[in-house]
C-alpha cells in the first residue's frame, strides 16, 4: 500500500505538467512579484572530510522579473546527538550556513528550472583537540552554489528539487585551515503567492 501511494505522489507533478502543456488555458502561477518559500530536509555530504550529515534547509525567494530572482537562505546542520560525545577533530559539532543572492530561470509557463550563485557565511563550532575539550566558534565566507527544477501545481503550491554545493574554510583551526565544502539535495512541496496581480 505504501509503495503505490508514493507511485501516485510521485506521478502526480508529471500528470500537471502534462495537463500545462497541453492547453494555453491553464493559469500561469509563475511570474513577477510572486514570494516563494520553504523548509526541508537536505541530505548533505561534507566531502573533504568524509562526513554525512543532515541539514534543515529553510528559504525565501522573490521573483523580480522573468528570468531573475533574489533568494536568502539558511542551512542548520542537525547533529547526531548520541555522536557528539565522540565528536573528531575537523569535523563540525555545530554548522549555520547564511546565504543570500541571485536566481537565473529558464522554461516553459509552469516548469522552471533555475541556477542560483549566493554567497554568505558559515558559522561553525569544531572540535580543537582530539579529546573533545576544546571547541571553538568561527565565522567565514561562504558561496553557494544551487541548480534545480520546479513545478508550479497550482496558485499557491509547488514541487522542488535542487542539488546543492557550498564551500566556505574554518581558519582558526589549530593544525590548518579546514574545508567545509559539502554537496546535498532538497526536495520537497513549496509555497508562493503572486504578491501583485495583474493590470
Amino acid at each position: 500500500m505504501g509503495k503505490k501511494i508514493i507511485f501516485v505522489l510521485l506521478w502526480i507533478p508529471c500528470f500537471a505538467f502534462g495537463q500545462a502543456i497541453n492547453t494555453d488555458e491553464r493559469p500561469l502561477n509563475f511570474g513577477p512579484s510572486l514570494l516563494k518559500a520553504s523548509a526541508t530536509i537536505a541530505p548533505t555530504r561534507f566531502y573533504k572530510i568524509y562526513s554525512s550529515a543532515a541539514m534543515l534547509n529553510g528559504y525565501l525567494e522573490y521573483v523580480l522579473e522573468d528570468r531573475i530572482s533574489l533568494r536568502g537562505e539558511v542551512f542548520q546542520f542537525m547533529p547526531n546527538i548520541a555522536n557528539l560525545k565522540f565528536q573528531a577533530v575537523n569535523i563540525p559539532r555545530n554548522y549555520t550556513g547564511i546565504h543570500a543572492g541571485f536566481g537565473y530561470h529558464i522554461g516553459k509557463r509552469n516548469w522552471k528550472h533555475s541556477i542560483h550563485l549566493e554567497p554568505g557565511v558559515s558559522i561553525t563550532e569544531i572540535a580543537q583537540d582530539n579529546y573533545n575539550i576544546s571547541y571553538k566558534w568561527s565565522a567565514n565566507p561562504a558561496l553557494l552554489v544551487k541548480v534545480g527544477t520546479c513545478l508550479y501545481v497550482s496558485r499557491f503550491f509547488d514541487f522542488f528539487a535542487e542539488i546543492n554545493w557550498s564551500d566556505s574554510y574554518v581558519r582558526n583551526n589549530p593544525a590548518t585551515s579546514v574545508s567545509m565544502a559539502q554537496v546535498g539535495i532538497s526536495a520537497g512541496l513549496g509555497f508562493h503567492l503572486l504578491t501583485k496581480t495583474k493590470k
